[in-house]
């Protein structure tokens, strides 16, 4: 990213992690390293198979077809 090493808040106590990148604040430093690893800065790689939308990540486009294409998924 910048070079600089990431600072993060307490993971310890009930502060959220935030990104430094663009300021979005999860729950836990696991899933802010998910968002760093996948979606932060990142253009979606994933597409739908039945309406061509895109996705950042796998899980969310497997979601997506579960939910809205399950009938076509038959």
């Amino acid at each position: 990213m910048c070079g600089e090493p990431p600072s993060f808040k307490c993971t310890k106590c009930n502060e959220r992690v935030q990104c430094l990148n663009c300021g979005k604040e999860y729950v836990t430093f696991a899933v802010l390293q998910r968002h760093l690893t996948y979606e932060c800065g990142r253009s979606p790689t994933f597409s739908c198979p039945f309406c061509q939308k895109m996705f950042k990540r796998r899980d969310s486009m497997k979601r997506h077809v579960l939910l809205l294409h399950k009938q076509l998924r038959e």
